[in-house]
């Protein structure tokens, strides 16, 4: 025969001991000696896995190793958190700063009891890996166990080779999975290591795609040239950045308006990467994230254009752009002009450019189509656009030109109508 019960107030027996269980700690919260004497009770944990932001959470810490007598480990290094809200949801892998140190979850019980606690690991290292991505140092928290021996003494002739192995823990994110390959080099304390292998099959649950915890393989490696060994960072190959802007310093009208392009060059190549535009004040020229810029301020007035590599801010490039008395806006066509490519046909164009009825010979001319539909290569004499297939929505060509004798930078638009053969 089931057991009866009756409803409480409105609510289950369930929802009311865990209510009475929440008043109780809310009660005898400041009374107690285990809060973090630093802040009174408050410690900063990352709001989610591989985020840079983190938010204030009320916890009490408590060391969970009492026995330190074998001298290796530091009761101080092992912690237990109790949260202030029994509703308090983490995971493993979950970083928190407080104590002047970060530390990471690396246990969590969701059916411990009814007040919710985490173990955590004091974080006694930092990994540091050049970003191939956009040439940055990139670092993270980390936890080097104590044991470092020697799995295997290297012997030769001689002397003894040390031969030694490190396991270290990290949070499993978006970018440590990225970056922290099968070789990839580290320094640990002024010496470089290599990562043989690591430990990523112990997912949280079902719906996770990856483990919130690594557990890495480290071993002792020899020095490379290159390796920065004062600032932690092993050499993993060259990637040197350099952003340019495809404009010098310009005076426009107010009212002008223009697209700004970038060349960003990895080792001396031309690479697709993402950029940051800003500028320096938005009230005389704005600047939008496709480096579509607009005239704004008055006559006299100047605001410096930058663009960065997204992240790394270190790759820059800038110029200012002066507002400057009305001047006529050049005029761009094509020549012969079209609007409409047969698919697999190439039309052979010249791009011309004329100022109050003048015509002009830019510096610079800069021609993008979709590439998926339209191919566009410059020639001797001009360009040609080659129909790669055909599209039922019309395409755009942008044709940029810059001068630095007129001080101009304009793009115009084109579209395009990629047909099929017998269109």
């Amino acid at each position: 025969m089931p057991i009866e019960y009756s409803i409480i107030g409105g609510a289950t027996p369930n929802d009311y001991y865990r209510d009475l269980a929440q008043s109780f700690i809310n009660q005898s919260w400041d009374n107690t000696a285990a809060k973090t004497p630093e802040n009174g009770g408050k410690i900063k944990e990352q709001t989610e896995i591989g985020s840079d932001e983190y938010k204030t959470v009320d916890a009490w810490v408590k060391t969970t190793v009492g026995d330190v007598t074998t001298g290796m480990r530091d009761s101080g290094d092992f912690i237990k958190i109790y949260f202030r809200d029994i509703n308090h949801i983490v995971a493993r892998g979950l970083y928190y700063q407080f104590y002047n140190s970060w530390w990471i979850c690396n246990e969590f019980d969701h059916f411990s009891g009814i007040a919710q606690d985490a173990g955590l690991r004091r974080c006694n290292n930092v990994l540091k890996i050049v970003d191939p991505e956009n040439g940055s140092v990139f670092s993270v928290p980390c936890v080097v166990d104590y044991d470092m021996s020697s799995p295997s003494v290297q012997v030769s002739r001689y002397i003894l080779t040390p031969n030694n192995h490190a396991t270290v823990m990290v949070q499993g994110n978006v970018n440590t999975l990225r970056l922290f390959k099968t070789n990839t080099r580290y320094v640990l304390s002024g010496r470089p290591f290599k990562l043989y292998g690591y430990q990523n099959a112990l997912n949280l649950n079902l719906t996770t795609d990856y483990d919130t915890l690594l557990y890495l393989d480290l071993y002792l490696d020899e020095i490379h040239d290159g390796d920065d060994l004062v600032n932690g960072v092993a050499y993993n190959g060259d990637y040197n950045y350099k952003a340019k802007i495809n404009s010098a310093d310009m005076t426009l009208s107010a009212g002008s308006t223009g697209t700004l392009t970038v060349d960003v060059v990895l080792n001396g190549k031309e690479v697709d990467r993402p950029v940051i535009w800003r500028t320096s004040n938005p009230e005389i020229v704005t600047i939008a994230d496709t480096g579509n810029y607009t005239v704004i301020g008055e006559v006299g007035q100047s605001a410096d254009i930058t663009v960065t590599l997204s992240g790394n801010e270190a790759v820059t490039d800038s110029i200012k752009i002066t507002v400057g008395e009305q001047v006529v806006e050049p005029e761009i066509y094509l020549d012969p002009a079209f609007n409409k490519i047969r698919e697999y046909q190439t039309i052979e164009f010249d791009v011309k450019v004329f100022i109050g009825g003048v015509e002009i010979k830019p510096d610079t001319v800069r021609i993008n189509a979709d590439s998926e539909y339209l191919t566009v290569e410059k020639t001797t004499s001009g360009w040609q656009l080659t129909c790669n297939k055909r599209s039922a929505m019309p395409l755009t060509m942008s044709v940029t030109i810059v001068d630095k004798t007129y001080n101009i930078s304009k793009t115009a638009k084109f579209d395009i109508q990629a047909v099929s053969m017998m269109g």
